[in-house]
């Protein structure tokens, strides 16, 4: 990594410098095995939960037939999908990235309609932002923390 920054300036070398020592940081839990399945059986149900968002939002949009395992495949590719567009840098919320990429989901799943494609997206987006959002803002209350006191830069909290 030194060899490569070399070639950057100093700026711009200390900033991967931080980005990577903090990647390594988050990933120091797994020093601690006992931590390792508890984070992967939270991670599977996160997942599964997820497909089960686009699953049985499938059923209310009436695509397909009534067979689980299309629903489940299908809610797989587009939860895919829509991932990638989340992890394109775009506005607040991935809006409009997340929304094109799962109407590539849904096309590649056979959903050819661009109205139906965008009405699933911003339903299915509106739906799963707004409970992670509200997921969030519950244990922000529940652990008595105040917007004032967050803090941005290098601390262990």
């Amino acid at each position: 990594m030194e060899k490569v920054l070399r070639r950057f300036t100093e700026k711009i070398a200390d900033r991967v410098h931080m980005i990577v020592n903090s990647f390594i940081k988050g990933l120091e839990f797994f020093r601690n095995t006992h931590h390792f399945v508890p984070i992967l059986i939270i991670t599977i149900l996160m997942w599964f939960s997820y497909i089960g968002s686009y699953y049985f939002a499938f059923m209310a949009f009436g695509f397909f037939d009534n067979n689980p395992q299309t629903f489940m495949l299908a809610g797989l590719v587009v939860l895919v999908m829509g991932s990638v567009g989340v992890m394109i840098p775009s506005a607040p919320g991935a809006i409009g990235t997340f929304h094109y990429f799962c109407g590539i989901g849904l096309l590649l799943v056979g959903i050819t309609d661009k109205n139906q494609q965008m009405a699933y997206a911003f339903f299915i987006h509106g739906v799963n932002y707004i409970g992670i959002t509200a997921l969030g803002l519950w244990f922000f209350v529940k652990e008595n923390l105040r917007f004032s006191e967050i803090k941005y830069g290098d601390n262990d909290s």
